[in-house]
Formats: structure tokens, C-alpha cells, sequence
């Protein structure tokens, strides 16, 4: 828990929007792809910022983000039908995830970690990097 903390008070004191970053056409632009359930496209735009921006770790975080969407999206967990079963809903029916997103998405989660990793070493208060290692740190505690 004192690396959440941690993390939430260098954000807080960086000065910076802590939600300045999702207001990034680019990445706005992928996402509203995935939404309207055009899941290659969004991928692309997540590439195309990935290579204009290739130490950001918002371009790997997003890409996972794709992936998670897109499977979430394949087993219906995005549609009101999942909801009006109490058995899918509270998980007696076992969701059974696609093994070739599986790849993709842990690599895509490692390379927005490393990437923040770095982006820390050479500016401690970068608000992308600290909001990725809060967000890696939150699911470690969840896990408990």
C-alpha cells in the first residue's frame, strides 16, 4: 500500500493535470474506435502513437487497454445480456479468455511498466509514468 501512496503524492505534487493525459487526440481517437467496435483500427492508432511518442508509457498502456477491450467485448461482458444472468454475472459460469490476446496484452502491460520505469529515471514527477506504476501498484494490492 506505501507504493500507492507514494506514487499518488508524487502525483499530487508534480503540479501537473493528473488528467492531462486523457485528453490526447490520438489516443482519444483509438479509444472512441474501440467503442464503436472497431477493434484493428484502434490497434493501429495505438501503434501510430507508439511510434510518434516511442518513450511514452501511454502508448503500451493503451494497447493493453485494446486488448481488454476486445475480450471483454468477445465474451459479452460489454452487452446488458451479461448482467440479467445471475449465474454469468457472479462468475458461476466460467468466462474463458481468448489464449492469442493473452500474449499481447501481458507484453503490452510490461512495455508501459518498463517504459514508465524509465521515464521516472529521468523525470521523477512524469505524470504518464507515475499514473501507469499507480495503476500497476493498485492491481498488486487488489491481488491480496
Amino acid at each position: 500500500m506505501a507504493g500507492v501512496l507514494d506514487v499518488r503524492a508524487a502525483l499530487a505534487a508534480s503540479g501537473q493535470n493528473p488528467l492531462e493525459a486523457l485528453h490526447l487526440p490520438e489516443l482519444e481517437a483509438g479509444f472512441h474506435l474501440l467503442y464503436e467496435l472497431k477493434p484493428e483500427e484502434g490497434h493501429k492508432q495505438f501503434e501510430a502513437w507508439q511510434k510518434s511518442h516511442p518513450q511514452d508509457p501511454l502508448g503500451s498502456a493503451s494497447e493493453a487497454a485494446a486488448y481488454l477491450f476486445e475480450e471483454c467485448y468477445r465474451q459479452g461482458v460489454l452487452t446488458s445480456e451479461f448482467f440479467l444472468g445471475d449465474k454469468r454475472f457472479l462468475g458461476q459460469i466460467a468466462l474463458k479468455p481468448d489464449p492469442e490476446l493473452r500474449g499481447p496484452f501481458f507484453a503490452a502491460v510490461k512495455q508501459a511498466q518498463d517504459r514508465a520505469q524509465l521515464r521516472l529515471k529521468a523525470k521523477p514527477d512524469d505524470t504518464n509514468a507515475l499514473r501507469i506504476l499507480l495503476e500497476q501498484n493498485v492491481t498488486r494490492w487488489c491481488k491480496r
